[in-house]
């Protein structure tokens, strides 16, 4: 079940990671503003692909905003459960 923020008025990005498989962006299904991605916890999360369609695993930063133009900015853990 995905989380989504969401203030009236507001167009909030969503959130997306790269699929390991594919190495194409897919959504977290979190929609948020930076402030609400900043107070997420740095903690593995767990997502099935609508991509791929298997369950990836990935840390806070391997996300990033649809939008942005640049990549995570950290070192990726991504990893695939079988």
């Amino acid at each position: 079940m995905a989380i989504i923020l969401l203030e009236r008025g507001l167009d909030m990005p969503t959130l997306m990671i790269r699929c390991p498989n594919t190495g194409q962006p897919v959504s977290t299904g979190l929609i948020l503003d930076a402030g609400s991605f900043d107070s997420l916890p740095d903690k593995l999360s767990v997502g099935r692909c609508s991509l791929c369609g298997a369950e990836h695993t990935w840390l806070k930063c391997d996300a990033r905003f649809a939008n942005a133009d640049s990549a995570a900015s950290c070192e990726s853990y991504s990893a695939v459960k079988e």
